[in-house]
């Protein structure tokens, strides 16, 4: 059988070559805003899901938080854990599979979400979610504006970056915001893809919903900005279960 694309893609070093403009200083403005938001207290647990090379749940546990991430990526988790220590720790897990324990907060960031070719697996995700948050915690999924990355939609660009040429052709197939990835490295060539279920706003409200989760709040993009549906550059949820 082969591979699901992310199992190949976020496996590959290339992966890494292209994304290595996300810093960590993003990362940890948007995890200050957030604790900031939230106002946890001490003794609150954090679950970064799909954590990663690990850079969010480095900076909720350097706020004197206990934090879990948890990746599919065996190489990605094997990067996170050069920031493990007593209260950070990473597994290798699928997000189909039920999570260990029980969390205070439950973090998805990045655009980890949307996956799967099938909705029905993605609804697994968030009811796996709902049943790992505590009475009272709280899920953050931040995802991408899709109104206003289909407007902006790039449809191809090449990247150089030392001796490897990544050529990137985006389209839009069967509501799939699909990447194609051709990587040229001292003449070998190798084909990679990334796929995200171009979700909207209702969507993710009927998901909820079906998941026993709620919309709490709603921000547009890592400063904490209200969103704006024509304008904002991420949807950022804040979702507790419903009563």
């Amino acid at each position: 059988m082969a591979k699901e694309w992310f199992a190949s893609w976020f496996n590959s070093p290339y992966y890494n070559l292209l994304y290595q403009h996300r810093d960590f200083a993003e990362a940890e403005t948007f995890i200050l805003n957030l604790i900031a938001h939230l106002s946890p207290s001490r003794n609150c647990t954090f679950m970064d899901l799909a954590c990663g090379r690990g850079r969010h749940a480095y900076f909720l546990n350097e706020q004197g938080y206990r934090v879990t991430g948890l990746d599919l990526s065996e190489e990605r988790i094997a990067e996170a854990r050069r920031f493990a220590n007593d209260s950070l720790n990473f597994q290798v897990h699928d997000m189909r599979e039920p999570f260990p324990g029980k969390w205070n907060f439950i973090l998805n960031l990045f655009t980890s979400f949307g996956y799967f070719d099938e909705i029905e697996e993605n609804l697994v995700v968030l009811e796996n979610v709902c049943r790992a948050l505590h009475p009272k915690g709280m899920m953050v999924l931040d995802f991408l504006n899709v109104p206003v990355v289909l407007a902006g939609l790039v449809p191809a660009e090449i990247k150089e970056i030392g001796q490897v040429r990544i050529k990137i052709h985006r389209r839009i197939q069967n509501g799939m915001i699909i990447k194609d990835i051709r990587v040229n490295d001292q003449d070998k060539v190798y084909d990679f893809q990334e796929r995200v279920q171009a979700i909207g706003h209702d969507q993710f409200v009927e998901l909820f919903r079906r998941a026993n989760l709620e919309v709490q709040e709603l921000w547009g993009d890592y400063q904490g900005n209200s969103w704006r549906a024509e304008s904002s550059p991420r949807i950022i949820f804040f979702c507790r279960t419903r009563k």
